[in-house]
This record gives structure tokens, C-alpha cells and sequence, in this order.
């Protein structure tokens, strides 16, 4: 049955059809939920935004590591007929889905953090059609798109809230970061070791990124906690100059590591790491030194 629903999709191909998915593809990427939770973190709720950002995360890494567990093959891979496309976005496991999941889970957090019905039906629609997109390209099967989609959903509901009030009382943050910092450390640093010992053709994906990233994160919001914390008060001029000012550094950080310096595991790790302590603690320290963010 699933291949038959593959099938059919691929039979549908043609070029309005491959700009619209890839499109929508595009909408469950990395890059736009660095775009906007900039935004967030710099200029809207901070309480929503420490939310947000680790609502997403470890629904990134546990999507990561049933991906490992499960170890199955994407379609295009073994199935004749199947034309894998946008495979740039289809390293490691096929499941679960990773952009539904993602997706799911970011959109149904900007409706959490936002509270308002109207954007509820906005977020469905667009998450529904990025899970249609990767079947769409051949890069996931419907079981893949069907439970990312539940645990996409299941991330916001169960999470939001409790990490909204774990941000209010600054001892259990304290200590919610602590623990964040040190076991997503821990588990990327532990995964890069195994990865010496464990068959060659074993796919870890990107939890060596991401788990550095979260650790970036934490480690940020931590060094606001010791050096003076940050209000994200101001016009709506200080607040587009702040962030676009913000992102010029996150952006050389991502950008510079990949491309002037060799292509190693270590050093992507490095990278994801610096991108998360950048987001949520460079630049929010920098910017008080520059009259962008008031005082907390």
C-alpha cells in the first residue's frame, strides 16, 4: 500500500508540481526555524522563546535517535520507480520523518507561544503539506510522515507549558540547563566516540550536530543567568536593527566553519555548538554593550 501511494505521487511529477513541494519542503528546514527563533529569542517573549527552543530541540534529538534505532531505508533507495529528489535533505534514516516531525513540532510551538485560534488552521495546513512534499520527493514513506506528525504534535502539547514555568523560577532553570548542557554534551561527544567502533555503513545523521547545538543553547542561556540577563523591550526599529545586526554573527558562524575550514566531524560539531552559544548568549551580551537590549 505505501509503495502504491509512492508511486502514484510519482506519477503526478511534473515541473509546477517540483517547485510547489520543494517549496514546501523548503518550509520544514533549518534554515527558517533559525530565521524566526532568532526573532523570537531576541525580540518576543523570553520566557516562550527558552520554551520554544528547547521544545524543538529534543524533539530534533529524539526524531535523531529513533532514526538510529530503527535504521530504515528511504524509498527512493528500494524501491524501483521511486525518484528520490531535494536528497540533500535526505541523509541518515527515513524514520520517522525528520521535516514532519520538525515542522509539526515548530509551527504547533508558534501556535502554543502565540495563543491565538486563527493560527492554528495556518500551522496544520503547512505541516501537513510538508509531510505531503517529502512523499511528494520520494524521500519518506507514509508511516514515516504519519508518526512524525503524531510526535511533532505530542512535543508542543507536552512541553510547552512545563518549560515555560521551569523558566520562571530561576533555580529550577538553573538547574533545567545545567542538566540540558551536560547530558546533550555527553551524548554527542559519546556518539562521535562510538561511531569509531560501530560498522562503517551505520548512519548517524546529524545527532553530533545537533546535540552540540542544544549544548550551544544551554550553555547560552546559562551565561545570561551569570553575566546580567537581557529585555527584549524596545520600538519595533531597535528591535529589526537588533536582529538583523544578530544575525550577522550567527551567520559567520555557520557559514565561516563550513566553508574555510576542512570538512570533519569535530569540527561541524564545533560549529553547531558556537551557533547555539551565539543565538543565546553573544548576542544578547553584545547587544547590551551596544544599547540594543535593555538591561533584565
Amino acid at each position: 500500500m505505501q509503495e502504491k501511494i509512492l508511486l502514484f505521487l510519482q506519477e503526478q511529477a511534473n515541473p509546477f508540481w517540483d517547485a510547489l513541494f520543494h517549496f514546501f519542503s523548503f518550509l520544514g528546514e533549518p534554515l527558517i526555524y533559525m530565521l524566526i527563533l532568532s526573532w523570537l529569542i531576541w525580540n518576543g517573549s523570553k520566557k516562550k522563546g527558552f520554551a520554544f527552543s528547547f521544545v524543538l530541540m529534543f524533539s530534533v534529538l529524539v526524531n535523531l535517535a529513533l532514526k538510529m534505532i530503527f535504521r530504515h531505508p528511504r524509498p527512493f533507495q528500494v524501491v524501483e520507480g521511486v525518484d528520490g529528489k531535494r536528497l540533500s535533505t535526505a541523509g541518515g534514516y527515513s524514520f520517522p520523518s525528520g521535516h514532519t516531525q520538525n515542522a509539526a513540532t515548530f509551527y504547533f510551538s508558534l501556535y502554543a507561544r502565540s495563543g491565538k485560534i486563527w493560527i492554528l488552521p495556518i500551522v496544520s495546513v503547512i505541516v501537513l503539506l510538508i509531510g505531503l512534499s517529502r512523499l511528494y520527493l520520494g524521500v519518506h514513506w507514509p508511516q514515516d510522515v504519519a508518526v512524525g506528525l503524531i510526535l511533532g504534535i505530542l512535543f508542543p502539547l507536552l512541553l510547552f507549558k512545563p518549560f515555560c514555568r521551569i523558566y520562571e523560577v530561576k533555580r529550577h532553570r538553573l538547574i533545567f540547563l545545567a542538566v540540558t548542557a551536560v547530558g546533550s554534551f555527553v551524548l554527542g561527544i559519546g556518539c562521535y566516540a562510538a561511531s569509531f567502533f560501530l560498522p562503517s555503513d551505520f548512519d548517524w545523521g546529524d545527532i553530533h550536530k545537533f546535540t552540540l547545538m542544544t549544548t550551544g543553547l544551554a550553555v547560552g542561556y546559562l551565561a545570561e543567568m551569570l553575566f546580567g540577563e537581557f529585555s527584549t523591550d524596545g520600538t519595533f526599529k531597535i528591535k529589526i536593527l537588533r536582529y538583523l545586526l544578530g544575525l550577522i554573527p550567527v551567520a559567520a558562524v555557520y557559514l565561516g566553519i563550513k566553508f574555510l575550514l576542512p570538512d570533519f566531524v569535530w569540527l561541524d560539531m564545533v560549529r553547531y555548538f558556537l551557533v547555539g552559544l551565539t543565538a543565546t548568549g553573544l548576542v544578547p551580551q553584545i547587544g547590551k554593550k551596544m544599547k540594543l537590549f535593555g538591561a533584565g
